[in-house]
């Protein structure tokens, strides 16, 4: 099964207790990268974490947990009195020796650091199991996204595989004719140049071998076959498990195979279809760069 490294979605939150939005987007990455924006309720986010990576084997996700508590039992104020009791003790000095009365407001307490601490509470059990079961169907949305995505590339995989085994079967074809041609045109250059109808033999057919050797594409055309065979496989898989490196991989090996046909070939019909293969790899390689 072929999967897509991006996907998003987004479920709204609202409990007697809190109100707010979950949204979970992937993006592509080479490893696993995860980024988390929300409240600190401590082992939550780990459990988030691996909860996505039981789904997850290569991407970016990003998730955001936006809360807003819906009651005061919600939140944990605590006030240092012993600071509070210091800081009146300096004010009422400090009264006395400017000889005026000094009033501090509530707003300049909440601008004293470490006098008031605010935190929201730990999540009770019930409510830890709510958001981990509501991450899980927002994370299975993200995923059927992935794979509907996937199979769209998949199909674009095997449209450009198609078209490079039509230039590989007419590589194939041209190639068959090589040695004949080859032949034709040595002899031909060879009058040409001695303007003579008069061959040594032996000469003739060690120049031929010689450049037929030197242009030979049966193995590059052995290796293209094989890597385009590997490809359908992966594509065809059903198996869960990420296939955008090996795709890449392959890309690069059919990629360094078509590229040796064009170098090797003294044939332009044969350059041209290397060519039109290499457009079609190079397609491969940007879809395989989205692929899980």
């Amino acid at each position: 099964m072929i999967r897509s490294m991006t996907g998003f979605a987004s479920t709204l939150i609202r409990t007697d207790q809190f109100k707010g939005k979950l949204s979970i987007k992937t993006l592509n990455h080479r490893y696993f990268d995860w980024f988390f924006h929300g409240p600190d309720w401590g082992d939550l986010e780990i459990e988030m974490r691996r909860l996505a990576q039981n789904y997850i084997n290569r991407g970016r996700v990003e998730v955001s947990l936006e809360i807003i508590s819906m009651q005061d039992s919600g939140w944990e104020v605590r006030i240092e009195e012993g600071l509070a009791q210091k800081i009146g003790q300096i004010s009422r000095k400090l009264a006395k020796t400017l000889g005026q009365n000094l009033s501090l407001s509530p707003d300049t307490f909440f601008r004293i650091p470490q006098l008031i601490t605010i935190k929201r509470k730990e999540l009770t059990a019930r409510n830890r199991a709510f958001l981990k079961n509501l991450f899980q169907q927002t994370l299975e949305k993200v995923i059927a996204q992935r794979e509907k995505e996937g199979r769209k590339l998949a199909n674009a995989l095997r449209k450009s595989l198609t078209r490079i085994e039509k230039s590989l079967k007419e590589v194939r074809r041209l190639a068959a004719q090589e040695e004949q041609n080859w032949r034709e045109r040595l002899q031909s250059r060879i009058k040409t140049v001695l303007a003579s109808d008069q061959i040594n033999e032996k000469r003739f057919e060690e120049e031929l071998a010689y450049l037929l050797i030197k242009s030979d594409l049966k193995e590059e055309i052995t290796r293209l076959e094989a890597h385009i065979n590997s490809l359908k496989e992966i594509i065809s898989s059903g198996e869960p498990e990420p296939k955008g490196r090996q795709i890449d991989f392959l890309a690069q090996e059919l990629l360094r195979e078509a590229s040796t046909l064009a170098s090797k070939s003294f044939c332009l019909p044969i350059i041209k279809e290397s060519l039109k293969m290499k457009t079609e790899i190079e397609a491969i390689r940007q879809q395989g760069q989205n692929i899980e």
